[in-house]
């Protein structure tokens, strides 16, 4: 597959035609992986696009709810069908295996919370070109055990031990929920600079939503960002069935 960088705001990213995206529970991850997966098939409308949701850990938070409008937009969504789509299951489908050894299109895996999701990694790890993958940790420096980089370099330890797959960076995606301002972002922006340099994982690029982006400079941030829309919303939020989101 052909090299491509995702154009993002004050900076790029050099895709692999693998991503792996891992994370704590509460990090915000799935969010960011269905927004770097649209954002990576907007960059490339003819490309293949697919995402796999391997969530087994938050039944909250799945890229499966979105996957009506991100099929909209072109994208293929893998998760579990029928009886399975909402199961705390460590379920891997048959197919997943298919992809990762097809060449010719982009794949991204969002992996479940903490080293119990990331269980369902090591099943694949022989079939991950680890010349073509990158494992990319989505760091909230406000979340539990991940506001220092003794906290973080433990869970990337545990999620690397269990999948056997190195971490080759950080997604940034501070955020206090509702409660977000910019200079949340800010000061979560900085602590993450200092987990990078006491870890030795570069910061690849940081994530904010849309709103907030809008009142700050964006270059204070100090690396790449992707832009973030809210898809996902807890039961207690939503209004109606997944399907009618809209993008």
């Amino acid at each position: 597959m052909e090299k491509r960088s995702l154009t993002l705001v004050n900076g790029s990213h050099s895709l692999q035609p693998i991503t792996i995206i891992v994370g704590n529970f509460g990090s915000g991850k799935t969010e960011v992986s269905v927004n770097f997966s649209l954002a990576v098939k907007a960059g490339a409308p003819d490309e293949e696009v697919t995402i796999v949701d391997m969530d087994m850990v938050n039944p909250y938070f799945r890229c499966r709810e979105a996957a009506s409008p991100m099929e909209e937009k072109g994208i293929k969504v893998i998760y579990p069908k029928g009886e399975y789509t909402w199961a705390d299951l460590p379920i891997i489908l048959p197919e997943v295996k298919g992809l990762l050894i097809r060449k010719g299109h982009r794949l991204i895996l969002d992996v479940g919370g903490d080293d119990v999701g990331a269980k369902g990694l090591a099943s694949l790890s022989d079939h991950l070109s680890k010349n073509e993958c990158e494992v990319l940790f989505v760091l909230n420096p406000n979340r539990p055990f991940t506001g220092n980089a003794a906290g973080t370099m433990k869970i990337m330890r545990e999620i690397s031990g269990v999948s056997g797959l190195p971490i080759n960076g950080f997604i940034v995606n501070t955020h206090l929920i509702d409660e977000t301002t910019p200079e949340t972002i800010i000061t979560g922006a900085r602590t993450a600079t200092n987990i990078s340099k006491e870890s030795g994982v570069p910061i690849k690029f940081a994530t904010v939503m849309n709103g907030i982006l809008a009142k700050m400079d964006a270059k204070e941030i100090g690396s790449p960002v992707l832009p973030l829309k809210r898809l996902l919303l807890p039961p207690w939020k939503k209004t109606g069935n997944f399907s009618t989101l809209k993008i």
